[in-house]
C-alpha cells in the first residue's frame, strides 16, 4: 500500500535588505566617554598647574632681583603665593569643565554626612600631622640641612599667610587633586589606584621630596574621605584642620624660623624622650579613626 505524500512546506519570508553601513551604525548603542581625567591627561593638567604659578611667580622673583630683596619680600609674599594657588587651580578647573561639563556647583554639591564622619576625619588629622613633624625632625638629625625652612610668607605678612594656607590653599587643592583627579581617576583604574595616583600628584605639587611621605599620607587620608563620602566639603575640613594647625605653629613661632619645619642648624636637633610616647599616641590616634570610619553605615557607593 502506497503511503500518503507529505504536505509541502511553504518557502521561508525573504531576508530584509541588509541595512546601509551608516544606518546599522546608527543603531549601535552610544559608546560612553571615559572619565576625565586619565593619568596622562592628569599629567598634563598637572603641568599646567606648575606652568600658571610659574606665571605668577617669575614676576615677583624679577621684582626682587631688580630691587636687590635678598629676602625674596615679593617672591614669597603670602599675595603671591596665594594669587599663583588662585589661578593655577581656575586654570585647571577651566579646561576640566569644559571636557566634563562639570563646575564648582556640582562639585561642591552638598551631600549628607553623619556628624561622626568629621569627628573621624579630624582624628585622622590628628594622627598624621604629627608622624609628619617627627619625620621632619628625624630626618634633620640624620642629615642637618635637608629639611628645607618654610614659612608660607609668615615672616611677610603673618595673618594674610594665614588666610592662604587655611583657607585658600586647602579650597583650591581639594577642588583639583581630589575633585577633578581623583573623581576622574576612579572610574577608569577604582577606588585604590584613584587614590594612591591623585595623592601622588597632590605630594609633588607641594615640591619637596622631604616632605612627599607626610604629603602624600595626607592626600591618601584626604582622597578616602572623598571616596567615602562622596562630599567634597568633608576633605575641605579635613585639609583646612591640618593647615590650621600648621598656621598655628607658624603664629607661635613668629614666622621665619619658628614652624613646622626647624631651620637648618648647625647642630643636630637634640633627642627629646617624648616624641616615640608623641609617634605612638598619634598613631594610636591614626588607627582609631580609620576603625571608626571603616563602621560608618553613612558612606555611599562611588557612583561615578
Amino acid at each position: 500500500m502506497d503511503s500518503p505524500e507529505d504536505p509541502e512546506l511553504p518557502p521561508p519570508p525573504p531576508l530584509p535588505p541588509p541595512l546601509p553601513v551608516e544606518e546599522e551604525a546608527s543603531q549601535l548603542p552610544p559608546l560612553l566617554p571615559k572619565p576625565f581625567p586619565g593619568f596622562w591627561q592628569a599629567a598634563g593638567l598637572f603641568v599646567l598647574w606648575i606652568l600658571m604659578t610659574v606665571v605668577v611667580i617669575v614676576p615677583a622673583m624679577i621684582l626682587d632681583m631688580i630691587r636687590h630683596n635678598e629676602h625674596k619680600e615679593f617672591t614669597m609674599h603670602p599675595v603671591t603665593l596665594g594669587l599663583a594657588t588662585l589661578l593655577a587651580s581656575t586654570t585647571v578647573l577651566w579646561v576640566a569643565r569644559r571636557r566634563t561639563g562639570r563646575g564648582l556647583a556640582e562639585l561642591f554639591a552638598w551631600v549628607p554626612v553623619d556628624p561622626s564622619v568629621f569627628t573621624a576625619a579630624a582624628g585622622l588629622v590628628a594622627g598624621i600631622l604629627p608622624l609628619g613633624i617627627l619625620t621632619f625632625l628625624w630626618l634633620e638629625r640624620l642629615f642637618p640641612g635637608i629639611v628645607p625652612k618654610l614659612d608660607y610668607g609668615f615672616s611677610k605678612s603673618r595673618w594674610f599667610a594665614f588666610v592662604v594656607i587655611v583657607f585658600i590653599a586647602p579650597f583650591c587643592e581639594e577642588t583639583v587633586f581630589r575633585g577633578i583627579f581623583l573623581r576622574g581617576f576612579e572610574g577608569r583604574y577604582g577606588a585604590s589606584k584613584a587614590i594612591a595616583l591623585s595623592a601622588a600628584l597632590f605630594g609633588l605639587a607641594h615640591g619637596s621630596l622631604v616632605r612627599l611621605p607626610h604629603t602624600f599620607a595626607l592626600g591618601c587620608a584626604l582622597g578616602w574621605l572623598y571616596s567615602k563620602t562622596r562630599s567634597l566639603w568633608v576633605s575641605v575640613a579635613a585639609h583646612m584642620l591640618n593647615n590650621l594647625i600648621a598656621g598655628l605653629f607658624l603664629l607661635a613661632g613668629g614666622g621665619g624660623g619658628g614652624g613646622l619645619t626647624p631651620a637648618p642648624v648647625k647642630k643636630p636637633i637634640p633627642f627629646h624622650p617624648v616624641e616615640p610616647v608623641l609617634a605612638l599616641t598619634a598613631l594610636a590616634i591614626l588607627l582609631i579613626s580609620i576603625r571608626s570610619l571603616r563602621q560608618q553605615q553613612t558612606f555611599r557607593t562611588i557612583m561615578e
